[in-house]
């Protein structure tokens, strides 16, 4: 079975790398490491990971939100948010994405994973 395909979306590359090394130690390749939603959606196209792991706020124009709202319009595309910030403001905006998650920061690794490994036994 192929390894399920990631990108992180994440703006602080220490706690990108982390992640990274993290969940390729738990069965997963990560593709891509990005902090910008525009360079996200490019990548996106070219690469189709089966999950994106999305920092709600990016640095660059567009927050992970829009970016995953630009993403489904041309693809439906499974996302689990990460976020250090309160978002209920946006919530009616991040329901519409139909995230798999809402991971809130520090992120518990064993709750992630759980999740990741839940959507992929499900599908």
């Amino acid at each position: 079975m192929n390894k399920p395909r990631v990108f992180i979306v994440e703006d602080e590359l220490i706690f990108a790398y982390e992640l990274k090394e993290m969940l390729e130690r738990n069965g997963y390749e990560v593709v891509k490491l990005l902090k910008r939603g525009k360079d996200t959606i490019k990548a996106a196209e070219e690469f189709k990971p089966d999950i994106i792991l999305m920092d709600i706020q990016l640095k660059g124009e567009i927050d992970g939100i829009t970016t995953m709202e630009m993403i489904r319009r041309d693809k439906e595309m499974p996302v689990i948010y990460l976020t250090g910030n309160n978002y209920l403001e946006d919530s009616e905006r991040l329901t519409q994405t139909k995230p798999v998650a809402v991971i809130t920061k520090p992120i518990a690794i064993k709750r992630l994973l759980a999740v990741m490994n839940g959507y992929f036994t499900g599908r």
